[in-house]
């Protein structure tokens, strides 16, 4: 991933866990990722799927040797939002273009190409790759390209998380 503050960045996505939420399944994702500037971060998270959006339900942080964070319910919405690359789905802001084969150092996919209506990027999007099907994804921003697809993964956050006090009165908790 070339990021435009951090420059490359390694970042893994892994499903490392499914539990159930009320009637739904809920998956715990995990993404990890090594800025040159920051360390390693990782964010898992609980997250429901409904169709076309998704809800994290819980959001744990570890950075580096730190102890992991848990954050309350409207603070883990808000960063989930900001960190889910498919936090929207991509038929609501783009047009698709076709399909296509596209080759990463992961292997070749045949993908559905999909051009921002805004002009911002594009992204080439594969059902074989999960949980969100990028496997490759240009912006303003940055770029983006699938290395490996990773399978039977385990959590990588050690330790018990620590639920994070709220940071403004009324903030709920979680």
């Amino acid at each position: 991933m070339l990021h435009p503050q951090h420059g490359k960045m390694q970042m893994e996505i892994a499903v490392v866990g499914e539990e159930k939420a009320g009637e739904k399944t809920a998956y715990w994702l995990e993404m990890r990722m090594q800025a040159p500037d920051k360390g390693r971060v990782i964010v898992k998270s609980l997250v429901v799927f409904e169709g076309q959006k998704s809800d994290a339900l819980r959001l744990i942080v570890q950075s580096e040797d730190e102890l992991p964070m848990e954050f309350p319910v409207q603070m883990r919405r808000n960063m989930s939002n900001s960190t889910n690359p498919a936090a929207e789905d991509i038929r609501a802001i783009a047009e698709h273009v076709g399909t296509e084969t596209i080759t990463t150092p992961a292997g070749s996919f045949t993908c559905e190409h999909f051009r921002m209506k805004d002009g911002s990027g594009e992204a080439w999007v594969s059902q074989k790759v999960a949980p969100y099907g990028i496997v490759k994804m240009t912006s303003r921003e940055g770029s983006m390209v699938l290395l490996k697809v990773l399978a039977g993964e385990r959590s990588q956050i050690r330790g018990e998380p620590q639920k994070m006090a709220p940071m403004m009165p009324g903030f709920p908790q979680p």
